[in-house]
């Protein structure tokens, strides 16, 4: 992980504030703006991940495989120095990380609303945004979606301190993987039941939203079909969907089928599991049938990092 050379961002905090200059990507150029000044992050920790072991006899006996395994939540440890050009600053400094970090801060800055019509960020975690580093490549942008885990961060000031003062703060991502910073749009171009490919360019599955506008009611049976990973998702759409124009969301991250206004719109589906939307690492093929009054279909996701 590359955060201790370039700019890292959460909930309004600035870390590493001096890599930049002209060039916000480029972690040798300066921006002596922050030379004294800076909350600078020294460590990155995220290598610590929550793993589900499936292999006690009883949970064989009882239809599980063994020695099948899950990750869970991923922890994100940072550490480093305040940096400030008097006391004060240094003391302001410290008041703003902690305002941050406030659990009760960031559930209230991340409470879920549509805006543009729009859903894509969770609800009740805060985007932590890091670089890092690739040969020959220029830094790439990745994301988690995080609470603070141990509460507000640990910053003591103490005698002879100077214009300096050390923190540390862990973060919780209950999704394991990483997502990258660009949010991807990819319509479904054939509406004759032709074959579409959506990309996720990460290393991970990655669960998208998929957006349906209707015109007006549609067919009783509407396919999605991810021929690459042999799953399918079938939808009702002739009835119980009006006014039109009408805008669905299904999101897979969450198993939901959802409207403009957040009601629920499950009641469309009709087989297969909303979930089994996922896109593998590299292409997707996605094809559907040709419904009736769909305007159009798109895949809305940020590639997943493993």
């Amino acid at each position: 992980m590359s955060a201790h050379r370039h700019r890292a961002t959460y909930n309004g905090i600035l870390f590493n504030g001096i890599f930049g200059g002209d060039d916000p990507e480029d972690g040798t150029q300066q921006d002596l703006t922050y030379e004294d000044s800076d909350f600078r992050l020294y460590e990155l920790d995220a290598t610590r991940l929550s793993v589900s072991d499936l292999h006690e006899m009883r949970q064989w006996m009882e239809g599980a495989t063994p020695n099948e395994s899950f990750e869970g939540i991923r922890l994100l440890n940072g550490r480093g120095l305040i940096l400030g050009k008097t006391p004060g600053d240094v003391e302001d400094r410290a008041w703003a990380l902690g305002a941050a970090f406030s659990p009760a801060n960031v559930m209230q800055a991340s409470t879920q609303g549509l805006v543009a019509s729009f859903p894509d960020e969770p609800i009740g975690v805060l985007p932590f945004d890091v670089r890092r580093d690739r040969d020959g490549l220029s830094p790439l942008g990745l994301r988690w979606y995080c609470r603070p885990f141990i509460g507000r961060p640990i910053v003591i000031g103490k005698s002879g301190e100077g214009l300096s003062r050390p923190f540390q703060f862990q973060l919780v991502s209950f999704v394991p993987t990483a997502f990258g910073q660009d949010l991807r749009f990819v319509p479904l171009a054939d509406r004759s039941g032709g074959a579409n490919v959506v990309t996720n360019d990460g290393t991970a599955t990655t669960m998208p939203q998929v957006q349906i506008i209707l015109s007006g009611h549609g067919n009783a049976t509407t396919t999605l079909h991810n021929e690459t990973t042999g799953q399918i998702v079938v939808f009702d759409l002739s009835a119980g969907l009006n006014p039109f124009p009408r805008q669905l969301w299904v999101m897979a991250d969450q198993g939901e089928i959802i409207d403009t206004v957040r009601d629920s719109r499950y009641f469309i589906r009709k087989a297969g599991f909303v979930t089994n939307l996922y896109l593998v690492p590299g292409s997707n093929i996605i094809t559907w049938d040709k419904p009736s009054n769909v305007t159009s279909v798109t895949f809305v996701y940020r590639d997943a990092y493993a």
